[in-house]
């Protein structure tokens, strides 16, 4: 998260709330998130050019996003979440994240 500047936190945070109320314009309790939203602008990454700086936002995208869930979970403890249909701790494991991800927010 600290790739996030406070307006992408902001919106992507207002997302996550909107999900856990049930009032996302998504999908009720479900956020479509892309993983442009959670790295900052770098030409030399979406020009596609460089492989490397395509991986490393890739990877600084799957860290912001997940920092972002667990610092979530951390003000809402009654929630669980869901990424593409399967718990979030299966994600765990997610290195990169390229395109997008639908985000589930279970209030327990």
């Amino acid at each position: 998260m600290k790739n996030l500047s406070m307006v992408q936190a902001l919106e992507i945070w207002s997302d996550l709330e909107s999900a856990y109320y049930g009032e996302n314009s998504f999908g009720g309790d479900t956020a479509e998130l892309y993983a442009y939203r959670f790295l900052p602008f770098s030409p030399r990454a979406t020009m596609g050019k460089v492989p490397q700086a395509v991986k490393e936002q890739a990877f600084q995208a799957a860290g912001s996003l997940h920092e972002m869930l667990f610092f979530f979970k951390k003000v809402h403890e009654d929630v669980e979440f869901e990424i593409d249909g399967l718990p979030f701790d299966d994600h765990l494991d997610m290195d990169e994240f390229h395109h997008r991800v639908h985000v589930r927010v279970v209030r327990k």
